[in-house]
């Protein structure tokens, strides 16, 4: 089994470097929505085939999800993942990225929002539970950045961690056997 997940496109909270977890629900700017039918064309280009489309409940996933499920053609319907939501940031939601991280070194601030142990159970769990109901399925999933992360970090991919940045509209590509997590590629 086979996912491959998207970043959504670019928002007005991303470029301008702040925080958007899943308490933020902006739609894609007009640079997101391009960065997104770019690599959907890419997708139908390398003659991508998935069999369904899920997506994170948040409006840029979502938006993202619909434009890749018109253009690569997969299905009318979107399956929404609550798993696959961004990472709640509490308090330092729209806090410049930069200024998180500096703050993260820091203090020990983990109590004020989701954990990492806490993300990589909830995504590691979504991973594995899609697996077991989607067995053989070659799954198309728009999600977020720190989904995306959690995944590489999961699959032990080398140079991944938290701070790796991710572009918005890049994809990501893992497969699920026996109940592993393995990286198979990326867009880079």
């Amino acid at each position: 089994m086979q996912i491959t997940v998207v970043r959504h496109g670019e928002t007005k909270i991303n470029y301008l470097k702040k925080i958007q977890g899943s308490r933020t629900n902006e739609k894609l700017n007009v640079a997101g929505r391009k960065q997104i039918r770019n690599i959907a064309n890419k997708l139908l280009k390398d003659n991508a085939v998935f069999d369904l489309v899920m997506s994170s409940p948040l409006s840029r996933a979502l938006e993202s999800a619909s434009i890749l499920n018109e253009t690569l053609k997969i299905d009318d319907k979107i399956i929404i993942n609550m798993l696959f939501q961004e990472r709640d940031f509490g308090y330092f939601e729209k806090m410049d990225i930069d200024e998180f991280y500096k703050l993260k070194s820091e203090k020990d601030i983990d109590e004020y929002y989701e954990s990492d142990d806490e993300l990589l159970a909830r995504i590691n769990y979504a991973a594995l539970d899609i697996s077991n109901k989607y067995p053989n399925s070659n799954i198309l999933v728009a999600a977020h950045s720190q989904v995306i992360k959690s995944l590489l970090i999961i699959a032990g991919a080398k140079g991944y961690h938290f701070q790796s940045p991710i572009k918005n509209g890049e994809f990501f590509t893992f497969e699920i056997k026996d109940h592993k997590i393995k990286f198979v590629c990326s867009s880079k």
